[in-house]
């Protein structure tokens, strides 16, 4: 019976480590790709250079009436990002894979992209995201290459603005929030399955405590049955045991039995006594240990490390989109600004008597800053510190190498201050607003500019917060591992060992008693 239970107990053992090892397995598969943003930094690069190109085009044909305007600059700036988005492009075919289980991928495939052509009847049509970014390009380096500095629009630079800050954006900016959606309705359902898991591995735990129990009242009852009957042989064997001795005793010794035989009158006929101990008690305790272990280590993955886990992904994807999104929404602020400053908004409204998919320009860009401010703060939100490197907490709040005194307390201040001159600069009809928007554009640019820089180190600093957290997953499970074994081989070996011994030992004694242990009991014990 004993030999038995060794094993079975090894076979549990083995089967609660195999069970959490699969469980450890899946839980890595399923926050690795979760933790792994890829596809939505391909769609929010995109929303993010074709708004930069929409506003870049639209300042260079400002060059014509400001003749301060850096125009070189920014069309090395507008060339420059033609060039990342054609990279983007590249890898929508192949990063397609990881996010095709999305409803949302379909605008890779499928033509939905609202496509606005200022020159053509068919004022709108549909493209995939593929054939949508070649007709950026496409118009991107024909304005590059014809701008003319005219007083009129060319069509191609209504293209860009028309599409990088219209519907197409709009489009892709469903596709990215409804990209992040599913990440979360992932990582719900991997939860779930999660669970299911873990109280699978938790019934098969309370099924052996079960097992465990009953053996412990099996062999109690052994070992009261083997007590009892060395006792019953003991008693019965007794008399003639006794006359044997002091026969012996009176013939070689000169003993003399008189002082004996009132004993061995109250021994003839023994008061029955049967013996009931508790050892059940002793193999419930010992085998509750493991089971506590177990329950303690499920509990934890259950209620602490993978809600931890899982909360942390959460912010992460708020961080990312906070932080991805706040690219488009700089660049709408210093379209609407200009649009503003320049035009009041009337050439918002009509150009060449084609209408923009656009409100007022006040309306727009009094939106714009809602949203950045909104962005804003979810990122200085106190609860999400934890993913921020040193770094990147002192070029928020304290400050940068950048000369600029506007930025000598950190980004988030700056941003107010940026903020601040946008609303000045849309609506004053100070004589020096040629002097003050340039440098309003410039400073705004290098803004934009510190935020692509940093969403990398966001990104890198997040996904190794979440990571950590998972290795603190596989440090619990190569602890609990660990703890198994060691019960194993220093608790239940030396147990189970001790208990045979006894047994053995039980068994000497009752092979000892004349006529005793007619009673079969089990090699295996």
């Amino acid at each position: 019976m004993l030999r038995f239970f060794k094993w079975i107990l090894l076979f549990s053992i083995l089967a609660i480590i195999s069970m959490n090892i699969i469980i450890l397995t899946y839980i890595n598969q399923q926050i690795t790709h979760s933790n792994d943003l890829t596809t939505v930094k391909d769609i929010a690069g995109i929303m993010q250079e074709i708004s930069v190109e929409a506003y870049l085009s639209y300042t260079i044909d400002l060059c014509h009436i400001h003749s301060t305007l850096n125009c070189s600059y920014y069309k090395d700036q507008l060339s420059a990002s033609l060039e990342r988005l054609r990279a983007l492009q590249l890898t929508i075919i192949d990063d397609y894979s990881k996010w095709s289980y999305c409803a949302h991928s379909t605008i890779v495939t499928e033509e939905i992209v609202p496509v606005y052509n200022p020159d053509q009847s068919d004022y709108v049509t549909f493209l995939n995201l593929y054939g949508f970014v070649s007709e950026i390009l496409k118009h991107g380096y024909s304005f590059l290459n014809e701008a003319d500095y005219s007083k009129n629009q060319s069509y191609d630079e209504l293209f860009l603005i028309n599409n990088g800050l219209g519907g197409a954006s709009i489009m892709l900016n469903s596709s990215f929030q409804g990209l992040l959606n599913c990440e979360t309705e992932r990582l719900n359902q991997n939860e779930n399955i999660t669970m299911i898991f873990v109280y699978a591995s938790q019934i098969f735990v309370w099924i052996l405590s079960l097992i465990f129990v009953i053996f412990s009242f099996k062999f109690n009852k052994l070992h009261d049955k083997l007590w009892n009957y060395i006792q019953k042989q003991a008693n019965s064997t007794y008399f003639e045991l006794h006359q044997a001795c002091t026969n012996r005793l009176s013939s070689f010794h000169n003993y003399s039995s008189d002082q004996e035989e009132l004993e061995i009158k109250k021994r003839k006929n023994p008061k029955p006594f049967i013996l009931k101990t508790k050892l059940y008690i002793k193999f419930t305790c010992i085998c509750s240990v493991i089971v506590i272990v177990t329950s303690v280590y499920y509990f934890s993955i259950e209620f602490i490390f993978y809600p931890s886990c899982r909360e942390n992904l959460l912010k992460r994807y708020l961080l990312f989109e906070a932080f991805l999104y706040r690219v488009p929404v700089i660049s709408e602020i210093i379209f609407w600004t200009i649009n503003l400053a320049y035009h009041g908004g009337e050439s918002v409204q009509k150009i060449n008597g084609l209408e923009y998919p656009f409100q007022a320009s006040g309306i727009m860009l009094e939106s714009a800053i809602y949203r950045f401010n909104l962005l804003s703060s979810i990122i200085v939100n106190p609860s999400n510190y934890g993913m921020y490197s040193d770094d990147i907490k002192f070029k928020f709040f304290e400050g940068n190498t950048n000369p600029d005194p506007v930025y000598a307390q950190g980004t988030f201040m700056a941003a107010g201050v940026l903020l601040m001159d946008a609303n000045y600069i849309s609506y004053t009809n100070s004589n020096d607003i040629s002097t003050l928007l340039p440098k309003f554009i410039q400073r705004w640019i290098t803004f934009q500019a510190m935020v692509l820089s940093r969403i990398s180190i966001i990104d890198n600093d997040s996904k190794i917060y979440v990571q950590n957290q998972l290795n603190t997953v596989f440090l619990a499970t190569f602890l609990f591992s660990g703890t198994c074994f060691g019960l194993y081989f220093f608790l239940y070996l030396p147990f189970i060992r001790i208990e045979k011994r006894k047994l053995r030992k039980l068994k000497e004694i009752s092979a000892m008693i004349p006529q005793a242990f007619d009673m079969k009991f089990k090699r295996n014990n």
